[in-house]
């Protein structure tokens, strides 16, 4: 295994993506930068010096064998110990100040990033910290990343989840808006999704389908956005523009709810949550403040979630 180890170290690193995201094309063309061709050849090449069956392949997805299982376990360890190497000698070759790369949506991050380092903690008062602000999709091993904020209800179960509350949504429309059509004695009927134009995010279908509850009776409401936004800010700046209806998260909306510019609409009925998570590699970190920041990413949120944006 020694020698296994020292001169199968690419074909390893191929194996682990692959099982990772169970697909030869999945993981050639996002994480690996190979042909499928070649990542399928790394893997036979380990199988065959191992005299072992790692992966079930169908024509729809690959699977581990109890054999791969275990090496994946031991990959997973190795790839780990060398992204945390590579951090600790560049933490090295600069100061002696650790630091931390964060990734979060990019609307949330504007909301919470302030918040998270206005009152750090004396412990993590040298720390430095890189923010990435994606919309899309991270692999935090790939990229290096420590700690990563998603709100959504699907967890990738290779990852530790630590759950931090629900970001509560609402419907909104700009005042302006409702004046102009006549709507404002509209606000709490469901036709008024029907009335004015609706404005969604992160879906392109062409009917958008809430489900909504009143008085313990769950019903569904159809509409057909006019339009579709792959961002929540771009859908805040649309609906506060008088463009149309958006159902979005009340934290990006506090300051305009405050100045009295947007009105919330349907606020009898209620609807599905937001989970928020603080997602990361390792169960156990080997530098404490590694658990310091977690522990303060995770309390901070906590306390704005509590203070009405629950």
């Amino acid at each position: 295994m020694v020698d296994t180890i020292k001169n199968y170290l690419a074909e390893l690193y191929t194996f682990y993506h692959v099982a990772k995201v169970q697909s030869f094309t999945h993981a050639a063309e996002r994480y690996l930068d190979i042909s499928k061709l070649q990542a399928s050849r790394d893997v036979a090449k380990l199988e065959a010096h191992l005299g072992l069956k790692l992966l079930n392949r169908s024509t729809r997805k690959v699977s581990l064998t109890n054999d791969g299982a275990q090496l994946f376990e031991q990959a997973q360890k190795l790839i780990a110990f060398s992204q945390e190497t590579t951090q600790f000698v560049n933490s090295i070759k600069t100061d002696d100040s650790p630091r931390f790369r964060l990734t979060i949506p990019e609307s949330l991050g504007y909301w919470c990033i302030p918040k998270l380092i206005k009152n750090l903690p004396t412990q993590l008062k040298n720390i430095k910290i890189d923010f990435n602000l994606s919309n899309t999709q991270i692999d935090l091993d790939e990229n290096l990343i420590d700690f990563a904020i998603k709100a959504t209800k699907n967890i990738d179960d290779t990852l530790y989840a630590a759950k931090i509350g629900n970001l509560k949504q609402g419907f909104f429309v700009s005042k302006k808006l409702l004046e102009e059509t006549k709507n404002k004695n509209n606000i709490d009927n469901t036709s008024i999704l029907r009335t004015l134009p609706v404005i969604s995010t992160g879906s392109k279908k062409t009917v958008e389908t809430y489900e909504l509850s009143n008085e313990d009776k769950n019903f569904s409401v159809n509409t057909a956005p006019k339009f579709n936004s792959s961002s929540f800010q771009l859908t805040k700046d649309l609906c506060c523009q008088s463009v149309g209806i958006a159902k979005l998260p009340y934290f990006l909306m506090e300051n305009e709810i405050k100045e009295n510019t947007v009105v919330e609409i349907l606020k009898s009925y209620t609807f599905a949550t937001i989970p928020l998570y603080l997602t990361y590699q390792n169960k156990k970190f080997s530098n404490p403040l590694n658990e310091a920041f977690k522990n303060h990413i995770i309390e901070s949120l906590k306390r704005t979630l509590s203070a009405g944006f629950k």
